[in-house]
This record gives structure tokens, C-alpha cells and sequence, in this order.
């Protein structure tokens, strides 16, 4: 899905349209997260969910479920710190 994502947000670019994809942190049922940005802003990028969220301005990422000890991707390490750089 990564180049994929990466292709497509360069194929698109010039008619405005960004593609980016969303990867859940954890291996709880996560439902999806819609975010805006602007297109020229945004795009070819994966995120991972919780981050993405956090970045949005949410610290508070109880009300999206998983009990501790959250079981995470096997392609990433448990966070030790929280994303601080805004969205475009």
C-alpha cells in the first residue's frame, strides 16, 4: 500500500488530488480517521493512526478502544514520545 500511496500522490499531484495512507499502531480494531488538508499540503505520506490523531490536536486516545498492554505492529517499535509537528 506505501508505493502505492507514493505513486499515486505523484500521478495526481497536478490535478490537485493528494493520496495518502493510514496504518493502524496497534493491532485493536481501528476504525478509520478522517482528517483535511490541503492536497499541496499533504500527500504521498503514510501515517500511523494514533500519531496522526495526536497531531490533529487529540491527546486523549482512550475513547478509540484497546486495554493495556496494547499489542503493537510488528513493523513498529512502542512509541516513547508523542508527535509534535502539525499537519500542513
Amino acid at each position: 500500500m506505501s508505493l502505492l500511496t507514493m505513486g499515486f500522490a505523484a500521478e495526481w499531484a497536478d490535478d490537485g488530488i493528494a493520496c495518502n495512507c493510514l496504518w493502524p499502531e496497534t493491532t485493536i480494531a481501528t476504525a478509520a480517521a478522517v482528517l483535511a488538508a490541503r492536497p499541496t499540503d499533504v500527500t504521498g505520506q503514510c501515517f500511523i493512526d494514533a500519531n496522526l490523531v495526536r497531531l490533529a490536536g487529540v491527546d486523549d486516545l482512550s475513547p478509540y478502544g484497546g486495554t493495556d498492554p496494547l499489542e503493537y505492529d510488528f513493523f513498529l517499535d512502542p512509541p516513547d514520545h508523542v508527535a509534535t509537528t502539525p499537519l500542513g
